[in-house]
This record gives C-alpha cells, structure tokens and sequence, in this order.
C-alpha cells in the first residue's frame, strides 16, 4: 500500500512556486548540496506500506532544482523535523520534472485522438451512404439483412479481439526470441503511423467511392453504392492503432512518479476530451468554409474524401514529430532502490522477467522485491565487465555478458528514451540495481553533521 500523502497538483505547483521565488539564488556545483529528505532505512520500513523510493537527480529541467536550493537563513531539518516552506526535496522537483517531460508525449496525442473520434461519427455516416444490405436478395423481406450503419464500428472490435492473443502468443514471443521486445515508445510509434494510415485508406475508399457512384449514375444502374464491407480495411487498420495505443497508456502509468500515477493515468482520458473539443471546432470550420462534409455539394454527400486527406496529413505530421523529437530524445526514468546499504543488506532492487532484460527501458515487469543471494555476488560497480551495446531503431536494448552468472555492468543506448547510464546487472537473478547517493547512511550522516 502506498501511504495518503499531498494532491498530486499541490506538490507540483509548491515545486514551480518556489523554483520561481527562488529564481535569485544559485545552484550549487553539488547536487548532492540540493536538499532531500531523510528516508527511512530497511529495518524501519513497514511490510505492508510501500514508501516510495526516492529519485535521482537528473540534469534536464535545472530551473526546477531551484526549488530545492536551502536559502541563506534556512538549515536543513533533522529528521523527524516539519521541512520548512521555503524549499522542497529532490524527490518533490524530480516529480515535477517527470510530469513535465510527458507533456510533450502527452500533447502528441491530440491528434491521435482527434482521428479516432472520426470512428463513431464521420465513418458511420460514410457508411450510412453505403450499401449496406448483406445476404440474401438484399431486403428484410426476403431473408437478407440490412446492418445498422452504427455498427461498422465493430470490426475496430474485433481487429483487436484478433491481434491480443496473435501478440501474446506468436509476435511477442518471436521477437524476444530475437533479443528484441518493442518498448513502450515504440509500439506507441506503431500506433500513431497506423492512424496515419487509416486516415489515408479511408481517403482512398471515398475517393473510389464517389467515382463509382458517378459511373453507375451515369450508366443507368439500379444501385449507385458500393458496399458497406468496402470500410473494413480503414476501420481494421484504425483498430491496429487503437491495439497498440494500449502502450501509450502502459507508458504513462509506467513513467509517472508513484504518488502521481492516478493523475498520469487520468491524462489521456482529459486528452480525448480535449480532442473532442477540437474535432468539434473543425468540423464548423471545415463545414463553414468548405463543402467537405455529407449534406454540402451537388449531391449533398460532400467530399470526405478531402476531409480524410486533411486528417491523413496532420496524423502523419504528428507521427513524424512523435518519433523524432518527441519520442527519439525522451530519456526513460531511473528505478532506485531506497537504502541499497541497509543495516541488513536485503535492499529492494528492481527485479526484470526474463523477457525484459532485452528492454530496460519498459519496466513493464517491474515488481519491488528483495534482494537474491545471487545479487550479491563479487563484480559490484567497478571492475565488471561492460556488456555489449546493441542500439535499434527508435530505441536500444539491454544484452546481458554471453558468459556465466555474476554480476556485469550495462548500459543503455539513449535512443528512443534509452537511459544512458551505469546499472548492476546480475544475469541469473535478472535483477538491475542503481545506486542513489542521497539514500546512503553516509551522505545522511553527513547532513545530519552539517
């Protein structure tokens, strides 16, 4: 259980506030100099209440480290003190830094979003103005059936109904048999260049629509639609997107610092309101300024074909800038363990499946557990070896030393998020353990000194 503690907007706003009154003071050349507060060791930590661990300072976002800068006048607090309220800890700014960098993440979405809606409304209208009778001589009276143009949507349905297990079972597996697993960034790569995608199919079904409508017309022919079924592939296609949009949730649950992930999770939610909002907006701008939409131009079934063009063209944009910059320069958050020199030595690290050391970066199997026999094994930090480095497209993965057991020293590629930095890997136990300075007994005792 994670312990009640401040509103996640609370702790954010205290960070920008201070950060901004401090904005006079200077940084100290030490980072170790920011304040922080006391953790407590392993043999003061409740088994049944998760106390998040404490952050790691990070270079990027330095006017938010302000915030954590003691003021003349001020001294640290002894533990068990009330912290003053003219500075934060480290932890505090690093939360605020990590909710910042998903923004960018986050607004990358809007257009994905805005596409998406186009299922439950645009596309049932496209295939209201389709033939939509199937079997038999294609009335009710006769045996045939007649389908409700609403429910087009349900083959984005079961597009995903058919890729969940095709995944889990067959893709999944086959890569990781290669050493590779798509991160999290990545599959959300896949699902921004297949909305671009949907949206250029169902331009071209459209297109082709409206062509064969004009050539039955003009040759007399009792029917001037085509099929209802024609849709399929866009809503297939727009399915595949929505299948791998599952890691743009995983991802923001994933990176959110522990005491915020309910508001990260609740991000994408607000960015689909959002984005209703804005498709809203232009489709009375497009309906205002063109005759793109059905009930416009000379046959009153407008032309979604250029309507579809447009939203192809801002979803592939929008891939483009998630990939590179957004996605390619996201630097993954680090994992560390509270107290790695506790007085019983039985730190939690973060523990990875088998299938995960391809792909440190995921921490899709993350679980906080303690620390196996095997972990401790000689090697440590310095005179390990250096595994491998393995960089991918829009992303790096993790190869652990060919050899035996024991302890080696990895690091990640920093595309695609990678996170560029020393870890302890152990190859049997599957485990990675990063030190953080502000949790040892010797920097506490230091500040207590002070």
């Amino acid at each position: 259980l994670i312990p009640p503690g401040e509103a996640p907007l609370k702790r954010i706003a205290q960070v920008c506030v201070l950060a901004f009154r401090n904005r006079h003071l200077a940084l100290p050349t030490d980072p170790l100099d920011l304040y922080e507060e006391d953790h407590p060791s392993s043999d003061e930590e409740d088994e049944d209440v998760f106390t998040p661990p404490p952050l790691m300072h990070t270079p990027t976002l330095a006017a938010l480290d302000k915030a954590a800068v003691v003021p003349p006048g001020e001294s640290w607090p002894l533990p068990h003190e009330p912290r003053p309220t003219a500075f934060v800890s480290v932890t505090q700014v690093e939360e605020a830094k990590q909710v910042g960098r998903l923004l960018p993440v986050l607004l990358t979405w809007l257009v994905w979003n805005l596409c998406y809606a186009q299922l439950g409304t645009i596309m049932v209208q496209q295939a209201d103005m389709c033939d939509r009778r199937l079997g038999g001589g294609g009335g009710e009276g006769d045996g045939g059936f007649i389908m409700p143009a609403a429910s087009i949507t349900i083959f984005s349905t079961i597009t995903i109904l058919i890729l969940v297990p095709l995944w889990d079972r067959a893709i999944r597996p086959a890569l990781e048999k290669r050493n590779w697993a798509p991160t999290t960034l990545q599959r959300c790569a896949v699902s921004q260049v297949m909305m671009a995608v949907a949206m250029g199919i169902a331009s071209a079904v459209e297109a082709w629509r409206g062509s064969v409508q004009v050539a039955r017309e003009a040759a007399g022919a009792g029917n001037h639609d085509i099929s209802v079924m024609w849709l399929v592939p866009q809503i297939a296609a727009l399915g595949v997107s929505e299948f791998f949009f599952i890691g743009a949730i995983e991802f923001f649950y994933q990176q959110a610092p522990e005491r915020m992930r309910s508001l990260a999770s609740s991000l994408e939610l607000v960015n689909y309101g959002v984005a209703s909002y804005v498709g809203a907006g232009l489709l009375g701008v497009v309906g205002a300024h063109t005759d793109w939409l059905p009930g416009s131009g000379p046959r009153g079934e407008g032309r979604l074909d250029l309507y579809y063009a447009m939203l192809a063209g801002l979803a592939a944009v929008n891939a483009a800038i998630f990939i590179w910059p957004v996605a390619s320069l996201y630097r993954y958050r680090e994992f560390v363990p509270p107290d790695p020199l506790g007085k019983r030595g039985a730190a939690p690290t973060i523990c990875h499946t088998k299938s995960m050391v391809s792909m440190p970066a995921s921490y899709k199997s993350m679980v906080v557990a303690p620390r196996r026999e095997t972990c401790e094994g000689e090697g440590g930090l310095v005179g390990a070896p250096l595994s491998s480095r393995r960089p991918s497209w829009l992303g790096g993965a993790l190869r652990p030393s060919s050899g035996g057991g024991g302890a080696t020293i990895a690091t990640t590629p920093s595309a695609m998020g990678g996170m560029a930095t020393l870890r302890r890997v152990d190859t049997l136990a599957r485990t990675t353990t990063t030190v953080n300075p502000y949790a040892t007994r010797e920097h506490r005792a230091n500040r207590l000194a002070r």
